[in-house]
């Protein structure tokens, strides 16, 4: 397996650690879905994070976990599909103008973004509002998420470095499907204190296909793991140990 010049395997390795945290070790491999949400303590401390809490919303079965990062930022997991109802949400796929969490004076710069998903970020903004208050406003704030929750995680992302353009966000994914049109990637692009880690397995995840690109839809830019895996946690797992180990190979 080779990997792009640009691609840090201690960023990618973070981004699968913290991602996977929010699953059971089941549901990581595919053995089981719609298992309860739990977090992963000891993996999650392992990266200086301690959490503050986790959040199931009832009406979009939308989960996330928080925690306070000891180099000073705020750490933002989604957790991707388990549930039937997280199906629905991902086959709400017609784009949507959006004002990204601040005006309407935004909407068309902003682009639009995938509706089922929208949907399940409009849910818990209350809850990541009330997080980002409790922080001093200069603490970095890191998003990250697998799957749905890449997606997610990309929407929420792109709003809160919006809302606080005093605060750096870092936007860290993996196997994300597409979550939004040109104009919204142009857009997230155009944000000077947003940083974009978007990393995807370049063969047999499917995932990252969708929805379809004649659709509207397009990808954020991406660092690719040139590794014959698939969508699972489990297999960016397996990708992170080989560039792990291969770093570490004299």
């Amino acid at each position: 397996m080779s990997a792009p010049i640009d691609l840090d395997p201690h960023q990618f390795s973070r981004c699968v650690d913290l991602s996977g945290a929010a699953y059971p070790h089941n549901v990581r491999i595919g053995a089981e879905q719609g298992t309860r949400y739990e977090v992963d303590h000891a993996e999650i401390a392992s990266y200086g994070v301690e959490l503050i809490g986790n959040w199931h919303h009832d009406d979009t079965d939308t989960e996330f976990y928080a925690g306070y990062d000891r180099a000073r930022a705020i750490q933002i997991v989604f957790r991707g599909t388990t549930t039937l109802r997280d199906w629905k949400s991902n086959l709400r796929h017609s784009l949507v103008p959006w004002n990204a969490g601040i005006d309407r004076s935004i909407d068309l710069r902003a682009g639009r973004v995938h509706g089922g998903h929208y949907a399940c970020c409009r849910a818990v903004a209350p809850l990541i509002q009330n997080i980002l208050s409790a922080y001093a406003d200069d603490m970095t704030v890191r998003v990250d998420g697998h799957s749905l929750g890449g997606s997610e995680a990309t929407i929420v992302a792109i709003a809160i470095a919006c809302r606080y353009p005093d605060r750096n966000v870092i936007l860290s994914t993996i196997g994300a499907p597409r979550s939004g049109d040109a104009q919204m990637v142009a857009f997230a692009a155009s944000l000077p204190n947003l940083v974009i880690r978007r990393y995807y397995h370049a063969l047999l995840d499917t995932v990252v296909l969708l929805p379809p690109w004649l659709q509207g839809y397009r990808h954020l830019p991406g660092m690719p793991i040139w590794a014959i895996g698939g969508h699972l946690v489990s297999s960016y797992e397996e990708s992170r140990d080989n560039l792990m180990r291969a770093l570490n190979t004299p």
